[in-house]
């Protein structure tokens, strides 16, 4: 993932903007950012240390790059035999297969060995060949990611196998970090992982969201299972943090601004990691069911209620395409995504907004024909 320029300040509708206190620390190969108002919580410094520990704590578990973390020892010990893992990294496993199911595979956790075989890797592009990208497909597939809920255990059914997180990882990050943050009495906040993935609070957030509320394929909705679009706003609407949308081509160029009180913001985007063959851009975000780079979508934004889904479908979104997309925002109303793509034309590309995208977050320049 990558591709969300973060440019927020925290406002109350009809004043001036407040002072706003930034704390930041990397982790997961990234920045991490929360954003405060100044002098409302006594204990924001000491709970955000906590916070910005807690992701930390989270790379610690989920990162491929430490050999230590569990991500890697399922990776390294689970073919062939199960490992069992902590009940955090169980139940966060088991919500992606449950959105990989939803999205139809285009969101896979095991597409690791696709993104290497590109060479995106080792930063060296190339082109394999059919055979090589067939042989690599033999070893993805969520469907062969197996999990014991009675032993908390996992194994990895094909040879060559291998998990990989980051496009899950900063969002479920900012969720936890999120839930500390409300247990500690601090409900107004903003936090960020990257510039790609962001998790806004205005004291309104009430309830746990999980993709297990998504009817099945072809099934539509009870209004129970959506819950109401207007929710995402909190309970207090006067609360506001704006967001900027980065320019997929141009990243010092800001070309759109939401404003949210409640939700998430995920963007999946290929401004830096792609290349060109024979005049097709060819992205680093690859499609797990057939093998091949994903072309003509430049990037997608996301918003939804939590920073995990938000990432995951900002990655499906980019790999379906927006028709597909906006089917499945009709079924789940409090979703909408904001598709730059690609075009022939200045600026390069035309935007789609599909689902609940909001009409004046969009871009001032021309859509694409829908």
């Amino acid at each position: 993932m990558s591709g969300a320029n973060l440019r927020a300040s925290y406002r109350h509708t009809g004043t001036s903007t407040s002072w706003v206190l930034r704390y930041s620390r990397r982790a997961m190969g990234c920045q991490f950012e929360i954003l405060l108002p100044a002098g409302f919580y006594p204990q924001a410094l000491e709970v955000v240390f906590q916070a910005l520990d807690l992701a930390e704590e989270l790379e610690r578990k989920l990162s491929i790059f430490l050999p230590e973390s569990e991500i890697s020892h399922i990776n390294q010990r689970g073919h062939g035999q199960w490992v069992p893992i902590s009940d955090s990294v169980f139940s966060l496993l088991q919500e992606c297969i449950r959105i990989s199911e939803v999205t139809e595979g285009a969101f896979d956790i095991s597409a690791g060995p696709l993104w290497r075989l590109w060479g995106f890797a080792r930063k060296e592009r190339t082109l394999p060949t059919q055979e090589q990208i067939d042989s690599v497909l033999g070893c993805v597939g969520y469907q062969k990611v197996l999990l014991d809920p009675e032993t908390r255990s996992v194994r990895l059914a094909a040879s060559g196998m291998e998990l990989n997180l980051g496009a899950i990882g900063k969002g479920y990050a900012l969720d936890q970090m999120g839930k500390l943050l409300r247990e500690k009495g601090i409900d107004v906040f903003l936090l960020s992982a990257g510039y790609s993935s962001v998790l806004a609070s205005a004291g309104g957030f009430s309830g746990k969201v999980s993709t297990d509320q998504f009817p099945p394929p072809g099934e539509q909705p009870t209004r129970d299972a959506v819950g109401e679009t207007d929710e995402l706003q909190g309970k207090n609407p006067s609360w506001t943090w704006e967001v900027g949308i980065r320019d997929p081509l141009r990243p010092d160029r800001r070309v759109a601004v939401i404003k949210i009180g409640e939700g998430a913001l995920g963007t999946s985007g290929s401004a830096h990691q792609f290349f060109r063959h024979e005049g097709r851009r060819l992205s680093h975000i690859i499609d797990p069911r057939t093998g091949y780079p994903v072309e003509k979508i430049l990037s997608v934004t996301v918003r939804t209620r939590t920073a995990c889904l938000a990432d995951a479908l900002s990655t499906a979104f980019y790999i379906l395409g927006p028709e597909w997309a906006e089917d499945f925002c009709r079924k789940n109303p409090d979703i909408g995504a904001l598709f730059f793509l690609a075009t022939s034309k200045p600026p390069g590309y035309q935007w789609r907004a599909v689902g609940t995208w909001p009409e004046d977050a969009s871009p001032c320049f021309p859509r694409s024909a829908e």
